[in-house]
């Protein structure tokens, strides 16, 4: 059966022939959804698909959190959120107030604050036992392991750093190095192995297999693809006004990036084409994609609300109300809440209804 929507056709257990079968399929999303099924014998031989008329679903919630659960105000400036692999925690970094907040999921209290000067990005190991913080303001990386949530190395990258990235086995670390450009730093000894001659990088994320990373430019309006086996830049890819933020959908397919010119553009990874431009209104800065891949959270820092857009109809889906404007986004591994940083009023977070 293929039941039109984003889940993986599946095969029913065999039954003889001329038996009646009964199957149940529950939807996430109300829309319109042509359902197909074909047959196959014992013997592997499958038929043609059959299809029904359009099937309209109606009633279901949104397909994503959308219902305020809480807003918590933490004070200081919060310029970027991570949510640990385990997703029991949420790690804010707050630049005023030099600290790292550590926020139970289930419940929002702060469970522990790590003082660390000037935090701005953060990124978890893959098994989620160390965090490591970058700074603006400084050239030291911290190292924290979040079993105690204490800084045990403080690691000299040369540069003032804004944004880093880990690589899927946990052995490279990739670093925003402003005009520096980006360093690889080895994890086993901390110590700088390559670099990559971009000019001002942002923002930073990687696919799946770690093989190719991406890299926005601001001043240029540009997204950087690079290729991590030789280090070297494979395309640059020609955006909006100042681009920021930027995520890779989970199946690898497309990389989301945020410009201030008001729009999310959807590149494809393979062709390094912007299939679309989405306008989301005001200044989008950060953006993250739900597990499923289907919706994308754009933190809007001049524009009521959280755009949430539909990546398969490739537009503005809803957006979930705050009061502030939004400089962060963060998603739980399961897609089950959704963190929001406003910088002046605190922190946003949205379940399902």
């Amino acid at each position: 059966f293929d039941w039109g929507d984003t889940t993986t056709p599946a095969w029913s257990a065999l039954i003889a022939s001329g038996e009646t079968l009964s199957v149940q399929h529950t939807y996430s999303d109300s829309g319109t959804f042509s359902i197909k099924a074909k047959a196959k014998d014992n013997k592997g031989k499958e038929s043609v698909w059959a299809s029904s008329n359009p099937l309209p679903v109606t009633g279901v919630g949104s397909g994503y959190p959308d219902s305020l659960d809480a807003k918590i105000w933490v004070g200081g400036r919060v310029v970027d959120l991570a949510v640990a692999p385990g997703a029991q925690r949420l790690y804010l970094a707050d630049n005023d107030l030099g600290r790292i907040l550590v926020m139970r999921v289930d419940n929002y209290e702060i469970a522990d604050t790590i003082m660390v000067g000037s935090p701005h990005g953060m990124a978890f190991s893959p098994d989620g036992q160390w965090l490591y913080s970058v700074s603006q303001s400084t050239d030291t990386m911290l190292v924290i392991r979040t079993s105690d949530n204490l800084v045990v190395q403080k690691v000299s990258i040369g540069s003032p750093a804004g944004a880093v990235q880990v690589s899927p086995d946990g052995q490279r670390l990739y670093v925003a190095c402003g005009a520096a450009g980006i360093k690889v730093v080895r994890v086993q000894d901390f110590s700088i192995v390559d670099s990559v001659a971009v000019e001002q990088p942002y923002s930073l994320a990687l696919n799946s297999d770690g093989s190719t990373l991406y890299a926005t430019v601001s001043a240029e309006s540009s997204l950087v693809v690079i290729a991590t086996a030789s280090c070297s830049v494979a395309a640059v890819v020609k955006l909006g006004s100042y681009a920021q933020g930027v995520t890779v959908t989970p199946n690898d397919e497309h990389v989301c990036v945020a410009c201030r010119d008001s729009s999310l553009y959807v590149v494809g990874a393979e062709s390094r084409v912007i299939e679309n431009k989405i306008w989301v209104g005001g200044r989008p800065e950060e953006v993250a994609v739900l597990p499923g891949g289907r919706y994308a959270l754009v933190a809007n820092y001049a524009y009521d609300g959280l755009p949430v857009v539909d990546l398969t109809a490739r537009t503005v889906a809803g957006r979930l109300h705050t009061d502030g404007f939004l400089g962060s986004v963060a998603v739980t591994p399961d897609g089950s809440r959704i963190f929001a940083a406003d910088e002046v009023a605190g922190i946003y977070a949205f379940v399902h209804r």
